[in-house]
């Protein structure tokens, strides 16, 4: 009987102990995220945070891209194409950052982005966060634009009727 329970009890605690190690270096998939309409889902797994993005990889890459320029992280290496794209950069401080981009479908991509070799959560969905912005911004600033455009030439035009040039 006290065999019986040893042994449970031995079970037991090595299922937990393996359970903290999995927890410790990273290696559960931790679901977060919500944004607006609820449909942005981030998972960290093996210390790489990723996600699903309704866009094509070289959307993808140029607002990656431009995330780097922004924050002034040089591009140590770049790979791409319309398929995949794998980008190099690091940190001031020497944390090497690794973002990648693989294609689901014609229009869908998954971009994995991970900081330093243990991989930090929270640097990965700052990027993450500062690429889906650009992604964001591309469409609002294209359609911005056009509306700029249309009301300057408005302005344009109605300045040439008053000034008696038309």
């Amino acid at each position: 009987m006290k065999t019986v329970r040893f042994k449970a009890c031995l079970r037991l605690l090595a299922g937990l102990s393996f359970a903290i190690m999995m927890l410790l270096t990273g290696c559960v998939a931790v679901l977060a995220g919500g944004a607006v309409g609820g449909g942005t889902y981030y998972v960290y797994l093996n210390g790489e945070l990723s996600q699903n993005l309704d866009r094509p990889v070289p959307k993808i890459y140029e607002a990656a891209m431009a995330t780097l320029k922004e924050l002034h992280l040089p591009v140590l290496e770049d790979t791409h194409d319309s398929l995949t794209a794998r980008i190099e950069s690091r940190f001031s401080n020497g944390q090497k950052i690794w973002i990648k981009i693989d294609s689901a479908t014609a229009s869908t991509s998954k971009i994995g982005v991970r900081v330093g070799l243990l991989g930090d959560r929270g640097k990965s969905g700052t990027l993450l966060g500062v690429i889906d912005n650009h992604l964001k911004l591309s469409r609002w600033d294209r359609a911005r634009v056009k509306v700029l455009a249309c009301s300057r030439e408005t302005e344009t035009v109605t300045g040439h009727f008053q000034a008696g040039r038309v």
